[in-house]
């Protein structure tokens, strides 16, 4: 029981650094908690924490591994798909950044997302992304997001 609580108090001053902006001492502590204690019950959520304290202090490559590990066990947890999409945009695969946003949406309805879309769309309009544009308007009619006008007229082509 005693492990536990020690457990449970070391996660919390992570995330209380994270919380602080304090990714590196976040990252310091939480990875600390993965390696003494590998059977942690709540180590995939951990592990997003840490593929998002990765993205804020810009460590894209080990934001993706973090965020690959948590996908693996759970396809279906947006936030490790949103942090893996970010940090391929990050690194300009802006192609690995659409497949894994196109993908999530293909089998699951858009949460976290939506705002993701909703750019996407803006940026439709100002002639950005244009190669993607038929999916970006399906995923978004799909999760109920607004069309803008000037691409509905387009759309018909």
């Amino acid at each position: 029981m005693n492990e536990n609580i020690e457990i449970d108090e070391l996660v919390e001053t992570g995330l209380e650094f994270k919380n602080q902006g304090m990714f590196q001492d976040s990252i310091d502590i939480l990875e600390n908690v993965l390696s003494k204690f590998p059977n942690y019950s709540n180590k995939d959520g951990i592990k997003i924490v840490l593929a998002g304290n990765y993205y804020e202090i810009q460590d894209y490559k080990k934001a993706i591994n973090y965020a690959y590990e948590v996908i693996s066990i759970k396809p279906e947890s947006e936030l490790p798909h949103l942090i893996l999409y970010l940090s391929y945009y990050e690194l300009e695969e802006h192609e690995k950044a659409f497949m894994v946003l196109f993908t999530f949406l293909q089998k699951y309805p858009a949460k976290l997302f939506k705002d993701t879309l909703e750019e996407l769309l803006e940026g439709l309009s100002e002639g950005y992304g244009m190669s993607h544009k038929d999916d970006i308007i399906l995923y978004s009619r799909k999760n109920g997001i607004s069309i803008p006008d000037d691409l509905i007229d387009d759309d018909t082509d």
